[in-house]
């Protein structure tokens, strides 16, 4: 469809929350006092999403404490509203449903540990298990800072067949980049026990953080660092041991998550491409130097084939340069989904 001048500018003015321009200025044929309207509607509209955009990962945390702290089942829709100060309507204009906020804060958290994961690859030795290690640790510690763990526990116990197969999907995937991990780790000979040494492995760390838990006095922090470095060395023997003997327990498939879906999760070049342009697009008041950050990854996707050597620490500064700023959100999503894009490429 093609809109005229006084169309596009209408659609602008119609993204203002109240303004007080005299409908005649629609008539004008001032070009110029046009697009100036236009730019500032515009710019409104913008501040207004990002406004939102923010406001709706403050409600997350806050709804992510009160399901850690009461359950999802004894947190209704209408404690989070108190808690978080908003509307019922806001909450709807967020999420449709608490099942929905429940998955937005998985996504968020699956979004940042892609992105700390694929840094710590950055000039490092994907076969080294020390950056595993690592790398596993920052799952462990997203578990404990978004109180996963007794989510998932709530989630199965609820019968929301959406929430479910949600939270099916997202362990599938988790276990999926494990298994894959091992085999870079330790060669092309642990394939067929890579599943069964990753669920091992997530076992003995999920278990190990329970007891330390239990028997932690209150103000005493989890040592989740000394806990996965002790899973990752009885990981070694692990491996060693069902490898000599040939043993195996789980069918190959069983709990991966099926190629197909997950490749077609994955955002184009295109898309990301469109993400990076409205990003620039909406955040007005950035700085020249995180607006240079922006433009060097449009350039970079712009190519047949973006380079992996000078894309990767480019994608780790971007993230970083956003570091709880206003758009730190839309930075770390945006960098989860060009890691993802990278590693597709790469296969």
């Amino acid at each position: 469809m093609t809109f005229t001048h006084k169309q596009k500018l209408t659609n602008y003015i119609l993204y203002l929350p109240f303004t007080f321009i005299n409908l005649n200025v629609f008539m004008s044929t001032d070009v110029d006092l046009t697009m100036h309207v236009m730019y500032y509607a515009f710019i409104l509209s913008v501040q207004k999403g990002d406004y939102m955009l923010e406001r709706k990962r403050a409600v997350l945390h806050t709804a992510q404490q009160l399901f850690a702290e009461n359950g999802i089942t004894e947190t209704s829709v209408q404690d989070i509203i108190d808690a978080a100060k908003i509307s019922k309507g806001t909450f709807y204009n967020y999420f449709s449903s608490k099942s929905a906020c429940i998955i937005s804060i998985l996504e968020l958290v699956q979004d940042e540990t892609v992105a700390a994961r694929n840094e710590l690859l950055i000039d490092a030795d994907p076969s080294s298990l020390d950056v595993l290690s690592k790398q596993v640790e920052v799952r462990m510690r997203k578990n404990d800072t978004y109180s996963l763990f007794p989510i998932f526990q709530a989630v199965y116990h609820s019968k929301d067949e959406q929430l479910i197969s949600f939270i099916r999907t997202f362990q599938q995937t988790e276990l999926t980049w494990l298994s894959n991990r091992l085999i870079e780790v330790f060669g092309e000979s642990v394939e067929p026990y890579a599943v069964d040494c990753a669920v091992s492995y997530y076992g003995m760390l999920q278990y190990l953080i329970a007891a330390w838990a239990s028997n932690t006095h209150i103000n005493e922090q989890i040592d989740i660092a000394a806990i996965t470095r002790y899973s990752t060395r009885r990981l070694q023997t692990i491996v060693h041991d069902v490898t000599q003997q040939d043993d195996r327990l789980l069918g190959d498939h069983v709990f991966l998550y099926p190629e197909n879906e997950r490749r077609e999760s994955l955002l184009s070049k295109k898309e990301i491409m469109q993400q990076l342009t409205e990003f620039k697009q909406t955040a007005t008041d950035l700085s020249a130097r995180k607006q240079q950050f922006i433009q060097f990854l449009l350039e970079e996707f712009k190519r047949d084939h973006p380079r992996e050597p000078i894309i990767e620490p480019i994608i780790q500064s971007f993230r970083k340069e956003f570091d709880g700023t206003f758009y730190d959100s839309n930075a770390q999503h945006i960098s989860a989904h060009i890691w993802r894009y990278m590693q597709q490429i790469n296969e």
